[in-house]
Parts: structure tokens; sequence; C-alpha cells
């Protein structure tokens, strides 16, 4: 009777473990899917395994660049690139959720934002 209880409960540390390791993969999976989809398009894809294309009459694009980034970066201690690239893609982030934008992560090396206003009514106002 030991033996057995002591197998259940040694499967049973192991199961908790394996679930522990699944439920940190999918958070993991859900953060890549919401780092380069918007949100909706990612609940679609899980929900249904595909997304239904879309068309806008009317679309505002904003790319913005950090001119002569690079440059200035390799004047820089490792970390100041990095606390000024979290500051700035913190404000974007916080400028687009105010304005219920919708955004893309950078593409490749390029240190960029986009953000596409899908309203033909939108107001920004003051940035």
């Amino acid at each position: 009777m030991f033996f057995r209880y002591q197998t259940i409960s040694n499967h049973n540390v192991v199961l908790s473990e394996k679930n522990r390791i699944i439920e940190e993969e999918r958070r993991r999976s859900e953060e890549l899917l919401l780092n380069i989809l918007p949100a909706s398009i990612a609940d679609e894809l899980k929900k249904n395994g595909a997304a239904v294309a879309r068309r806008y009459e009317s679309a505002t694009v904003l790319f913005a660049d950090f001119k002569g980034f690079s440059a200035i970066s390799k004047q820089l201690s490792a970390e100041e690139p990095v606390f000024d690239l979290d500051y700035a893609f913190k404000n974007f982030d916080r400028i687009i959720g105010k304005h219920g934008l919708e955004k893309s992560r950078p593409l490749a090396t390029l240190t960029c934002a986009l953000a596409v206003c899908l309203t033909t009514t939108a107001t920004l106002g003051t940035w």
C-alpha cells in the first residue's frame, strides 16, 4: 500500500512539473503572438486557426526611426541604449494604447515603430 502511495505521489510531482512547463511555454507563446500581431487577430488565430483578411477604406501608418541611433549607441555604455530604447518604446506603447491604435514591433534590425489607425474618425491631438 505504501509503495503504491509513493508511486502515485511521485507521478503527481512529475505531472505538476510538466504542467508548469506547459503553462510557461503557453505564456511565452502568447507573448510572442501579441508582440507580432494585434490582440484581435491573435485571438482570432487562437480560436479559429486562421484570421480573415480585413479591408479598411482609410488607414494611417506612422514609421518612426531614431536617426543616428546606431552611431550614437556606439559611444554609450551597453546599458544606455537599452534604457533609451525601453523608455522610447514604453512611451510609444502608452500613446498607442491611449488612442486605441494597433502596432507592430521593430522589424529585423530596424529601430522603428508602426502604428496603424483603423478608424476614419480618430483624432490624436497632442502627443
